[in-house]
């Protein structure tokens, strides 16, 4: 089944859609485990031509830090107490300029879940 989804060699690839990703993820059979491992490979392939072997970094660019959720692991937790804050649009602006002139092209957004 997984390699009906995949393109062959020569042929564009494709995002495989969520509907086929769930058949694929729910399938039973004792191929699967050979199946997920020819997608991941697929992946390793296609990232490899649009990289190459160079790493790619994202700078966090931390937005705000107020969460309404707490998650054991996060930082941003509703049970840590501490001082938050969140930047306004003209300190966004800044912080993404100073970033531009480090020389970061790609920033990860990080904020944690509030409705503010």
């Amino acid at each position: 089944m997984v390699k009906k989804m995949m393109p062959q060699s020569g042929e564009k690839a494709e995002f495989i859609r969520e509907e086929k990703l769930r058949q694929l993820l729910s399938e039973e059979s004792d191929t699967r485990l050979d199946e997920l491992r020819a997608v991941i490979e697929k992946a390793r392939q296609v990232k490899l031509k649009i990289y190459g072997k160079r790493l790619v970094l994202f700078a966090p660019l931390y937005i705000s830090n107020f969460c309404i959720n707490n998650c054991t692991y996060c930082g941003y937790r509703s049970g840590n107490f501490f001082t938050r804050g969140k930047l306004s649009t003209k300190e966004l602006a800044e912080e993404v300029k100073i970033l531009e002139n480090l020389g970061h092209k790609r920033l990860a957004l990080e904020a944690g879940e509030h409705p503010l």
